[in-house]
């Protein structure tokens, strides 16, 4: 709890949270389509902005004091988190290529974003995911290789496929889309969970 609570978690944990919105209402992502400017009253748009930051500026910042803490306790690999970050953000680009399945996505067209934004927005969340996970199975502590891919394996139903199938479903997306996703997800859970059991704590000896 003192972890949590402490000033310099927290003021990290803000600078980070600051950054992340930044890049949500930059022009390239969310800034001209939110649904603020598609009001006429100038003090409504100005009063729900504000709250609407505020509220996801503290939801961020005690996310980020969270994954903080937790690193910090658990004693997470920070060069392991690196490493897989890098590894699942080049698997990424290979995998939706054009040369392999990017070519087979359907793709609504809208305003294209920038790609100096969709680059460095894609790494960071690649690093927000291989840090979560790094979290969860340093907790986990699996006994070995075979039980991290087992977990990665667990939750990539539990999060990747419950989530590509339900909006498949749904018709959010189509099913070439979701499978494709699908497919790409599976490679990074285990990915990542190889390389995070390689480079973290060495795993628990017996079952």
């Amino acid at each position: 709890m003192y972890l949590l609570l402490s000033p310099v978690v927290l003021l990290v944990s803000a600078l980070l949270s600051y950054g992340l919105l930044m890049l949500w209402y930059s022009p390239s992502v969310f800034g001209p389509n939110t649904f603020f400017t598609k009001r006429e009253d100038g003090k409504a748009i100005t009063m729900q902005f504000v709250a609407f930051s505020f509220i996801l500026f503290l939801i961020f910042t005690i996310a980020f004091s969270v994954l903080i803490s937790a690193t910090i306790i658990l004693r997470v690999s920070i060069l392991g988190v690196l490493a897989s970050t890098v590894a699942y953000y080049l698997f990424s680009m290979l995998w939706y290529s054009p040369g392999v399945f990017g070519k087979y996505l359907q793709i609504e067209k809208k305003t294209p974003r920038s790609m100096p934004v969709q680059l460095i927005g894609s790494f960071l969340l690649s690093l927000l995911f291989c840090w979560g996970f790094s979290v969860f199975l340093s907790w986990m502590r699996p006994s070995s290789y075979l039980a991290s891919t087992f977990i990665a394996i667990i939750s990539w139903l539990a999060f990747s496929v419950s989530k590509h199938l339900r909006t498949s479903l749904w018709d959010c997306d189509n099913k070439v889309n979701s499978w494709i996703h699908i497919g790409a997800d599976l490679a990074k859970f285990i990915i990542v969970s190889i390389i995070l059991t390689s480079m973290g704590k060495p795993p628990r000896t017996g079952v």
